[in-house]
């Protein structure tokens, strides 16, 4: 059983909203190519590619209509809280239009999944179906920490995203509260910059992540983990 659990920073109930839309796909991509299509992986037409360098390393970013078929998205407009260290962080989240997302306790527009589920506002925890969670993270926490038990990183990489500094992890091997199996994680720096990791004062960081103890299954949910990042758009409150 996947095991994906979010760690809670804020400090009493969050309250979200959270609206869908769905658009057609158009069939060339940006740069005037056909995309292309696995049809073992419909939900997702397109990888995403690296643009020019941004302010934070290259820039990684796609237009929704051409990453996914059907492309519906979420929003959290209440955000999530950095506490004392900045405004809570709103944002818009594209996916396959035939995944799921349900508001939770921990919020709307955070659990993401191929198969849908009845949502449950009174438990913390993703059920079985969530492949995919966004969620701030306090930056002591790291992909090396306990909370990543015996998880070992295997490959660092830096890019701009929604204009702010972000890293991707691969990570395998992992037992612990977020990640089962091997995973991946991206690390959004939305005040501005990544976590130190190693400075008394951290910024909080927001994590977008998935893992799997079954590598073919993992190999799909991080095809649409990587898209989901492309398209993120994070929002003034």
């Amino acid at each position: 059983m996947r095991r994906i659990w979010p760690l809670i920073v804020s400090l009493g109930l969050i309250t979200t909203a959270c609206a869908s839309s769905t658009q057609d796909s158009p069939g060339p991509s940006q740069d005037g190519a056909t995309p292309s299509v696995d049809p073992a992986s419909p939900s997702v037409t397109a990888e995403p590619s690296v643009l020019a360098s941004g302010a934070h390393g290259p820039v990684w970013e796609m237009d929704p209509e051409i990453a996914f078929e059907d492309a519906a998205s979420c929003e959290n407009l209440a955000g999530l809280p950095t506490q004392e260290q900045g405004e809570n962080v709103a944002w818009r989240a594209w996916r396959p239009g035939d995944w799921s997302t349900q508001e939770s306790l921990t919020g709307a527009c955070k659990w993401f999944g191929p198969e849908p589920w009845e949502p449950d506002l009174e438990s913390s925890v993703p059920p079985e179906q969530v492949a995919i969670v966004i969620t701030l993270l306090d930056g002591r926490v790291t992909p090396g920490s306990d909370e990543f038990e015996g998880g070992e990183v295997t490959q660092e990489e830096q890019y701009t995203v929604a204009g702010t500094p972000a890293a991707r992890y691969e990570i395998s091997g992992s037992d612990g509260e977020f990640l089962a199996g091997d995973g991946v994680i991206w690390v959004i720096g939305v005040q501005g910059e990544l976590p130190s990791f190693d400075e008394p004062a951290i910024p909080n960081y927001m994590a977008i992540y998935t893992s799997s103890t079954d590598t073919s299954q993992l190999a799909d949910d991080v095809e649409v983990l990587d898209a989901m990042v492309a398209t993120l758009e994070l929002l003034d409150e």
